[in-house]
């Protein structure tokens, strides 16, 4: 999934709104402008305070399909409800009527988002390809050795790079002898220019082969510091704008 299935972006777009609601019925019953932005805010109840930001940070979640959707979202509903309730129940200038049907409209449209689909792509986090950076195929020389006693070093190019890890080919024979799924290494890339990158890394996955890659391990880059994750992001950006680079390798 390349792009962000459009039922989060709507979500997204739909508790802003919520979000911005506060301020708005602020503004509309007692006719303040938007330039009485502190008249605006002082008016805002606590509650709408607790749900204003809730909707926001919801909205950012969605943006990610973060597994904290599933906490989020029904903490959401539970104070919208709530909320609605006890403007009705007080009278505060909306009729019961007003707020039931803006409670049913807001849990119908959180329902409508339930779907199989979105819950789906919230429960496995690879399906949520638009989070992945570019990679490309680049070769750059790489020492990798295993954080185990009498460990030995390999020396292998990349297949391709991407700012948050690499795909390494290496014999087939040594992914699951020697380089199991889960195992963390220390790693070492020269970049153009006599720079070097050296971090942690974690093998995340191995393949013994298929159309697109060769055999081989993917690796995680883990505890790069602020310096080196400049200077590979620069190359990558290198990378990118050189006309002779067209084999960009796909987010998928």
């Amino acid at each position: 999934m390349k792009s962000r299935p459009d039922p989060f972006n709507y979500l997204c777009v739909f508790l802003l709104c919520i979000a911005l609601s506060f301020p708005l019925q602020i503004m509309a019953l007692y006719g303040h402008s938007p330039l009485e932005y502190r008249a605006i805010l002082g008016k805002i109840a606590p509650l709408n305070w607790i749900i204003l930001s809730l909707a926001t940070y919801t909205s950012y979640l969605a943006l990610r399909a973060s597994r904290l959707l599933l906490v989020s979202v029904p903490l959401l509903v539970i104070a919208v409800t709530y909320n609605n309730w006890l403007v009705a129940s007080t009278g505060l200038g909306y009729s019961k009527m007003t707020t039931g049907l803006a409670s049913v409209f807001f849990l119908a449209a959180m329902a409508s988002f339930a779907r199989k689909e979105t819950l789906e792509v919230i429960l496995k986090p690879q399906m949520r390809w638009w989070l992945t950076p570019p990679r490309w195929k680049v070769q750059v020389p790489v020492r990798m050795k295993l954080f185990l006693k009498n460990s030995k070093e390999y020396k292998v190019e990349t297949f391709d790079i991407s700012e948050n890890g690499a795909f390494l080919p290496v014999s087939a024979s040594l992914i699951s002898d020697e380089l199991p799924v889960g195992s963390q290494c220390f790693l070492s890339l020269p970049l153009p220019g006599l720079f070097y990158i050296q971090c942690r890394g974690e093998i995340v996955r191995s393949t013994r082969g298929n159309g697109n890659y060769p055999a081989g391990v993917g690796v995680r880059f883990l505890g790069m510091n602020h310096a080196d994750r400049k200077k590979l992001t620069n190359f990558l950006k290198a990378a990118a704008e050189d006309p002779k680079r067209a084999d960009l390798a796909s987010a998928a």
